[in-house]
């Protein structure tokens, strides 16, 4: 889910899972829970939440599932 201000985009990101999960997301958001930036991949544990910034975009972020293979 995400939900957005003037100027940027706060992206909301909750594994419901068991075990952790690994998910795909665009280059330099901020992750306001961890206090880092990501750029590619963020893995959160089981049960895990993540609050991601961004500069606001015309369309929302795009966040996916990773192949757990790689």
């Amino acid at each position: 889910m995400t939900r957005s201000d003037e100027s940027t985009d706060y992206t909301f990101v909750l594994n419901h899972g068991r075990t952790e999960r690994t998910v795909d997301v665009p280059a330099g958001v901020l992750d306001l829970l961890g206090g880092e930036t990501v750029t590619g991949r963020l893995t959160l544990p089981r049960y895990g939440a993540a609050v991601l910034a961004a500069p606001r975009a015309d369309s929302a972020p795009s966040i996916t599932l990773s192949d757990t293979t790689d």
